[in-house]
């Protein structure tokens, strides 16, 4: 009965046309001459892969088109951590300073502590080690003890070093009379800044007229005469002048006697250095 009163609304022709016009799971439109169709889902939209960027984030999947099922984009590999950083080396530590020359003692070295390295480097390098020692204290000569006397005559009972042994009673002669050649030299082991000479005579042979130098050449009489005076009584005759470095002291006694035979003798020899 359906199908009269379509017949009768729209006539046999469209009922014909609907007919030919039907698709499988599709459906006729009683009100109209086509045949509408089920729409298809839209086709399925693949997500796009990641890329396995070194620490990259994971691709988004494709957007489903027309209602089709959109499959998400594989996952990124997750980027590797970078290498663990390597603790920086301590700085090197600083030398000590060397020992001082003269009378001031040598500084230390600096106590900069080393630069450690990026992630936390080692200890810094310590300072300096103890300060060098300082050079011989101000004012002292050789210890007499290094000394040694040479001279130009003497007695066998007189040697020079009597001269340098520290004991006013003992004495270093020549021997001979004075005839204004002679000369006593002291070696004091080492050179120094000698800035006064004393001569003891404890008896009428002292020597009349003297000269002192101070020389880095043992014998040089070519050096300069630093002090020099007659001498008219025994005991102390100083001698002081601009300080001088050489290791030789060197006492000429250049007077001639007229008269008598006394011999040239030297109790003792003082030096002063500064």
């Amino acid at each position: 009965m359906a199908a009269v009163a379509l017949a009768a609304l729209f006539g046999a022709a469209a009922l014909s046309a609907c007919a030919t016009q039907t698709d499988p799971g599709g459906y006729c439109n009683a009100k109209s001459i086509v045949c509408i169709n089920d729409l298809q889902g839209g086709s399925t939209a693949t997500g796009g892969t990641g890329n396995a960027q070194t620490g990259g984030s994971a691709q988004t999947g494709g957007t489903s088109s027309n209602g089709g099922a959109s499959t998400g984009g594989t996952t990124a590999n997750g980027g590797s951590g970078g290498s663990t950083p390597v603790a920086g080396s301590g700085g090197t530590a600083p030398v000590g300073g060397s020992g001082g020359t003269g009378t001031t003692a040598g500084s230390g070295g600096t106590a900069t502590a080393g630069t450690g390295g990026a992630a936390g480097g080692a200890t810094g390098g310590s300072g300096g080690a103890t300060a060098g020692a300082g050079g011989s204290v101000s004012g002292s000569c050789p210890a007499q003890t290094s000394w040694a006397a040479t001279a130009s005559d003497m007695a066998a009972a007189d040697p020079p070093s009597q001269a340098i042994d520290g004991d006013p009673k003992t004495r270093f002669s020549t021997g001979t009379k004075m005839l204004g050649a002679e000369w006593l030299q002291v070696d004091l082991g080492a050179s120094a800044t000698v800035s006064g000479v004393t001569v003891s005579t404890a008896n009428g042979d002292y020597g009349r007229h003297l000269k002192i130098r101070v020389v880095a050449t043992s014998g040089d009489f070519a050096g300069a005469v630093l002090a020099e005076q007659d001498v008219t009584m025994s005991g102390d005759t100083a001698f002081t002048f601009t300080p001088t470095a050489g290791r030789y002291v060197l006492i000429a006694q250049t007077g001639m006697l007229t008269t008598g035979t006394n011999w040239w003798s030297v109790n003792e020899v003082t030096v002063t250095c500064k």
